[in-house]
């Protein structure tokens, strides 16, 4: 999000692809995070049902380049991913083992790629668009918030908002603002972002005294994480008052103290009424 004098000129960009509806889980029919959940955003969408996409300026489906992959994770990492192009399904399995809650299959590590490319490519069109205020929304998957520079974590292999952050900074954008609402903390997104003051990372996240997972102590109101700042959730049933006041009293004057010229969302719904558990539904 970029600054503007005249709210009438906003604009606003859409990007995905369903070519991410290829990573998948081989072995579990029934896994909570399915291709399906994107496939009915992107139906819905285009059913006629809604004209929101005519209000949108469509970008094209790109894939990220390694190089900037590694503005947050190692080399080793990355290597790691990209062999399980070549590996069969039991193998697979063996090697998501090895890590919390994620599932892999031959096209995981492109859709990973196209995944991060598409955020970095709605990020650009924002801070390009100079004239005017600007938004862009990027439906995309795999996830990204939970992983962290060598791991990966709750369905994330990239850490897509943290390589956009990386990304900007690169390209001269002076500060970084990340807000996540997702009911989880996104500690990979805390970790990641660490190095650098000039981003920021809000976390709007289901703590209940650091029962909910991911249950870690860095998800705290008190940590060691300078430029993180977590909005800790103890009890459920809040709604839209109490975020429009997480807004209001938090989010709003971090902006007006830290002025950033870039603002990314990390956009998770599972926050939303009635969801207590995610749908394969979308």
């Amino acid at each position: 999000m970029c600054e503007s004098k005249d709210p009438s000129t906003r604009k606003v960009f859409f990007i995905s692809s369903l070519a991410m509806t290829t990573h998948k889980c081989e072995w579990d029919d029934e896994h909570i995070e399915v291709a399906e959940r994107l496939e009915s955003i992107l139906t819905y969408l285009t059913s006629g049902k809604t004209d929101v996409l005519d209000e949108c300026e469509i970008l094209q489906q790109t894939s990220a380049n390694v190089d900037d992959i590694r503005l947050v994770h190692s080399d080793s990492y990355i290597q790691m991913i990209s062999k399980t192009t070549q590996m069969n399904i039991d193998e697979l399995e063996s090697f998501c083992s090895g890590f919390e809650d994620v599932y892999a299959n031959a096209q995981t590590y492109n859709a990973c790629l196209l995944s991060a490319g598409c955020a970095l490519e709605a990020m650009k069109a924002v801070i390009a668009e100079r004239n005017g205020f600007a938004g862009a929304f990027a439906a995309i998957r795999p996830p990204g918030h939970h992983a962290s520079r060598k791991s990966a974590c709750g369905f994330c292999f990239f850490n897509n908002i943290a390589i956009c952050a990386k990304k900007a900074r690169q390209m001269g954008v002076k500060r970084v603002l990340i807000v996540d609402w997702d009911v989880h903390a996104g500690q990979g997104t805390q970790y990641c972002i660490d190095d650098d003051e000039d981003i920021r990372l809000i976390s709007i996240h289901r703590y209940e005294y650091g029962k909910f997972w991911p249950q870690l102590p860095e998800s705290a109101i008190r940590h060691s994480y300078a430029n993180t700042l977590n909005v800790t959730l103890n009890r459920t049933g809040l709604g839209d008052a109490e975020y429009v006041a997480f807004m209001k009293h938090i989010v709003v004057p971090v902006i007006t103290d830290f002025r950033p010229s870039l603002i990314l969302v990390s956009c998770g719904f599972d926050p939303s009424y009635d969801f207590k558990e995610i749908r394969k539904e979308g």
